[in-house]
């Protein structure tokens, strides 16, 4: 009965995992709303430790799945999160994003406007997108999601078609043909 947001995968040097966190102990009072971590990597220690001293009720933990497994928990959830810290743009666009799409799922990104995450959210609608670090904004836009949830279908469908259209194996393998047969 919760409205879900699940970070599924790394949680590196790279990744904001620290806001979302100040986010979920903000909005502990919103039975709604609730937090699946997924994954592991040099962060987890830390959000281990965060989630116990805050007693974050309304944040899961959960240990690394199969990769093979991943349909299922992509689809456990209302809106995948992707989060990477500030200046990262040019540096890293997460992998994780094109398996969201795949999966058909709305996405809430913590990134800078001028990456290429947000430009694949905001070219092809599939989500919400953040600046690293400002807790304020992204408990404005967790609240709007939910106000606006009515929506999120549509997003997921214009994410799965984004990932058919624009992403595939085939559409990348296409893409790669027609650049060295220039």
């Amino acid at each position: 009965e919760k409205f879900v947001f699940l970070y599924a995968g790394n949680m590196g040097y790279p990744n904001d995992i620290e806001t979302i966190v100040k986010c979920a102990d903000r909005l502990r009072d919103n039975a709604n709303i609730h937090f699946i971590f997924l994954g592991t990597g040099v962060k987890e220690r830390a959000l281990r430790k965060s989630i116990e001293e805050m007693k974050l009720t309304n944040v899961t933990l959960l240990t690394p799945k199969p990769r093979g497994e991943q349909i299922i928990f992509l689809n456990a959830c209302d809106v995948a999160l992707v989060s990477l810290v500030a200046k990262m743009c040019g540096v890293s666009m997460p992998s994780r994003t094109y398996n969201i799409l795949a999966a058909g799922k709305p996405m809430l990104a913590l990134t800078d406007d001028e990456s290429e995450l947000a430009m694949v959210i905001d070219e092809d609608g599939v989500g919400w997108h953040v600046p690293p670090g400002n807790s304020d904004r992204l408990i404005a836009a967790i609240n709007e999601i939910y106000e606006k949830r009515g929506v999120l279908e549509e997003y997921g469908q214009r994410a799965r078609g984004s990932a058919l259209e624009k992403y595939s194996l085939a559409v990348a393998s296409r893409k790669y043909i027609d650049a060295l047969t220039l």
